[in-house]
């Protein structure tokens, strides 16, 4: 009788683990990444110079660092919660699956009755005094509607200052009602808030997943039970973020702020239309701002996960870090009187303003891009139909504010293009003209071109390019025959203390009024030699964008 088959054993299961590896800290992680930062042959990068190059700074002045570890959580209690449970990591224990989100298409605008605090910041003003608004509120049973959060939004507003303005804009709107009767249980049934998605796709995840727990403090401070604690938030991507010019980049930007509403715990969201900027939504628009939605729940399958974000050393940090700088500036607010009256003296105005220029700053020196306006401009694109200027809603009427208008980040950069393509269209055609004063093969100059063919085309302005130049006098030739406002010498730094003197000296020699810039940042023991020569001005990726081209435009007379 024969030996009974043995069973096989080679695809049995192996079980893998990790003991082999010591466990990595962030020091070691921080010393490795210096290491690889580090010029052929350098010393590694570390202090100011390492903390420069991987850390980031937020419009909200959260510093995000380039890496998180569990020990970034260990004492954060929402990160060791279950979904609905407070400090509220998401609103239910069921999520999406319990109750999908609400897909919001074309909502209704807002009326007065429904957020007064919200129209009041918007618009400047209201036809009747708000103790009208809220003895109407009180003996409603509708939905209390917080828009206040997007009027900020629109205006430029930092997350923090966005969810601060709507949480004591919610406060002031609760203790208006209580003295009406309402209970903090009953306010909560009916409150809503809305909120405008960024381009910050982090911080807007936890922008709304910081605000849930805001608003579980205030309603707990107000006496609120567990189902006070809880409240709803609407979602839509925002309006802040579009162009008028590439307008189907509008579409890729809807759809990480969609996603980021999602992933944040948005119990309804509205998907803007892409060209919504320039003119009145088409179908098609609109269509794709609802299949966007629906791509998210059936393709996408983003109804399963349950606080997706949840656990996440990154989002569960900022999410804690963001939710006390919003409580600092909620109680900021409250010392000042409440949201009323800082509005009525114009302080969360003032603050959201300067939020505004600081992002114009940053898109006009380009270290903030918008892909296809500041960025990347497409020559070839057909002129938008700009719409007709809004009417200005005059201040006045029973309560009036200073308002806070909305804007967009782009604008100041579409006006430049605008400009040139308006004097384009009343001359024929002509414009400014940039020659590129290309030495060397291309090798040689065309990284450099290719950057100021970009840096000028920006404000729409025809770029006359070559192959390059072998001498200086061929070059200032060519220049001066070109007809151009300005030339701009590309090459390298290594042959530049060469070159530029006698260029830019010839340049002038033949054409006086043309004026010479050269491409990149020249080092210092060099700048006073270049402008003895004739070189009015430096181009460089330190330069401010905007700046540089409205002067050029203003030397052309647009």
């Amino acid at each position: 009788m024969s030996n009974p088959k043995q069973p096989e054993t080679r695809n049995a299961p192996v079980a893998l683990t990790f003991d082999e590896f010591s466990p990595a800290s962030y020091e070691a992680w921080e010393t490795a990444a210096g290491a690889a930062l580090a010029p052929k042959g350098g010393e590694p990068v570390k202090g100011p110079g390492f903390e420069k190059r991987m850390f980031t700074q937020t419009y909200e002045g959260i510093t995000l660092r380039p890496l998180y570890t569990a020990g970034d959580t260990k004492d954060l209690k929402a990160a060791r919660t279950f979904p609905g449970i407070y400090p509220l990591r998401a609103e239910t224990g069921a999520g999406n699956l319990g109750k999908p989100w609400e897909m919001v298409q074309d909502p209704p605008a807002h009326k007065p009755e429904e957020d007064p605090l919200g129209t009041l910041l918007e618009t400047g003003s209201l036809p009747k005094p708000l103790e009208a608004f809220w003895d109407a509120m009180a003996k409603s049973a509708d939905p209390v509607f917080i828009r206040v959060g997007t009027v900020a939004h629109n205006g430029g507003a930092n997350a923090v200052q966005e969810v601060a303005c709507a949480m004591t804009a919610a406060i002031e709107t609760f203790r208006a009602l209580e003295k009406r009767g309402a209970a903090i249980g009953d306010f909560a049934k009916r409150l809503r808030f809305e909120f405008s998605q960024g381009a910050n796709f982090f911080m807007e995840i936890a922008k709304l997943r910081a605000a849930r727990q805001v608003w579980s403090k205030i309603a707990e401070s107000f006496g609120g039970d567990e189902a006070a604690r809880r409240t709803q938030i609407f979602a839509k991507t925002s309006s802040f973020t579009k162009t008028v010019y590439d307008p189907y980049v509008n579409m890729l930007r809807n759809s990480t702020e969609a996603f980021s509403a999602v992933v944040g715990g948005a119990d309804g969201l509205t998907v803007v239309p892409f060209d919504e900027a320039f003119r009145p939504a088409s179908e098609f628009s609109k269509r794709q701002a609802r299949n966007a939605q629906i791509m998210l729940q059936k393709e996408f399958n983003l109804l399963e996960p349950i606080d997706p974000a949840g656990g996440s050393w990154y989002v569960e940090s900022l999410t804690n870090e963001l939710a006390g700088k919003i409580w600092a500036e909620l109680q900021k607010t409250e010392g000042q009187g409440g949201f009323l009256k800082s509005i009525q003296d114009g302080l969360i105005q003032k603050d959201i303003e300067a939020t505004l220029q600081e992002r114009f700053k940053k898109l006009a020196k380009r270290s903030d891009r918008a892909v296809g306006t500041n960025m990347y401009p497409n020559m070839g694109e057909p002129v938008p139909e700009w719409p007709a200027p809004a009417a200005d809603t005059p201040a006045g009427g029973a309560v009036s504010v200073t308002p806070i208008r909305p804007r967009r980040w782009t604008e100041q950069f579409e006006a430049l293009r605008r400009r040139t393509e308006e004097y384009k269209a009343a001359h024929n055609g002509d414009n400014v003209r940039i020659f590129l004063a290309n030495m060397g093969p291309i090798p040689q100059h065309k990284a450099r071109a290719d950057f100021i063919r970009g840096f000028m085309e920006v404000a729409a302005f025809d770029v006359l390019g070559n192959d390059g130049f072998r001498t200086t006098e061929e070059c200032a030739d060519a220049a001066a025959k070109s007809g151009a406002l300005a030339a701009v010498i590309c090459s390298t730094d290594k042959t530049y203390p060469e070159l530029v003197p006698p260029l830019a000296k010839a340049i002038k020699e033949k054409a006086p009024s043309m004026r010479v810039f050269l491409a990149g940042e020249p080092a210092a023991e060099f700048k006073d030699a270049y402008v003895q020569a004739g070189v009015d001005g430096f181009i460089s990726v330190r330069s401010n964008c905007l700046e540089s081209l409205t002067e050029l435009q203003n030397a052309k007379g647009m």
